[in-house]
């Protein structure tokens, strides 16, 4: 993906989506995980950012034997690959209404 497409992704990481897709669980799930970097024009990466907060819930998932932090990142995965399967479909309806998810 170009860096304006991983815009939209990221985007569409931090907003509830369900109202347009109500049959999908994932499609609520708000994300946080970091912003587009553009690398050249025909490529572009998602940069993950690990707050100190959830480092030391990471460290304590650890310690604890727990896997808090794993769910989440599970969370982050299903949503970050329902975008990518859903891309162009979203790109269609966001054309169709200027007030698409805003």
């Amino acid at each position: 993906m170009v860096k304006d497409e991983l815009v939209k992704v990221f985007k569409y990481l931090t907003l509830d989506m369900s109202n347009a897709f109500p049959d999908a669980p994932i499609a609520k799930e708000i994300c946080f995980i970091g912003q587009p970097v553009f690398i050249s024009d025909q490529f572009s990466i998602l940069r993950l950012a690990l707050g100190s907060d959830s480092l030391q819930e990471q460290i304590a998932d650890m310690n604890n034997k727990t896997e808090i932090c794993k769910a989440s990142d599970d969370i982050i995965l299903q949503k970050m690959s329902f975008l990518g399967q859903k891309f162009e479909e979203i790109m269609k309806i966001e054309t169709q209404k200027s007030n698409f998810l805003k």
